[in-house]
């Protein structure tokens, strides 16, 4: 039984120094350092240099190693949670899209899947002019700058709109042209308006007092707005 438990031993022994022997080499880049402290080469930022870029974006600049001149237990940096705490997270709620952001612009992407720094691709639309028609106009997607204008009319007016027709809000109250006469009808230089037009001048002859001497043969009388 001895010689049994011996003998694995032994095997497993013989299987150790197999696999070390035989086991592959992984770098990690060198241990040696860059230069000795104090040098430029060995600067480096520090977690201080990581909290102030993500709270303020400061720069940074890498500093060499500096031996403490005496020991604190006070901190002399923020914490990890404090740069933690700066660090941004994940919003597939309120993050923005590249379509969300200006052409060209760029932001920290903060949905799951297009983390990073992205660049938006919004339509710069600028100052869109709308003239207004009978058909809708499509207010093109995009940005718009704020000069953006509608454009106006200064005959919008309810007086030059029929009695009861509503454009764009305004109500008209121009009364709506009624009756029947004709300019023969009608006094000459004398207008008047009937269903079919406004503003017509009649054409009747103003032949104003008519004298009759009554005879044996007739008299016409003239055709005239009256005859008195």
């Amino acid at each position: 039984m001895g010689i049994v438990h011996r003998t694995t031993g032994i095997v497993m022994s013989i299987a150790v120094c197999i696999l070390m022997a035989s086991a592959i080499s992984i770098s990690a880049g060198s241990l040696n350092s860059p230069s000795v402290p104090g040098n430029i080469t060995s600067s480096f930022y520090t977690l201080e240099d990581i909290y102030n870029r993500l709270d303020a974006g400061t720069t940074g600049t890498p500093s060499v190693f500096t031996e403490p001149a005496a020991w604190t237990e006070d901190g002399v940096m923020h914490t990890l949670s404090e740069i933690m705490g700066k660090a941004p997270v994940v919003d597939d709620t309120n993050g923005a899209a590249v379509i969300d952001v200006l052409a060209g612009k760029t932001f920290w992407g903060l949905k799951f899947g297009a983390w990073g720094p992205r660049t938006g691709t919004m339509v710069n639309v600028g100052a869109q002019a709308i003239t207004p028609g009978t058909s809708e106009v499509t207010i093109t997607q995009g940005y718009h700058n704020g000069s953006g204008r509608v454009a106006t009319d200064a005959d919008l007016l309810a007086v030059n709109i029929k009695e009861d027709v509503n454009i764009f809000g305004v109500v008209g109250t121009a009364p709506i042209p009624s009756g029947t006469a004709v300019v023969g009808e009608v006094l000459a230089t004398m207008t008047f308006s009937n269903n079919a037009a406004t503003g017509i001048t009649g054409t009747m002859v103003n032949v104003g007092a008519q004298a009759i001497t009554p005879g044996t043969s007739e008299v016409t009388i003239g055709l005239s707005q009256r005859v008195r």
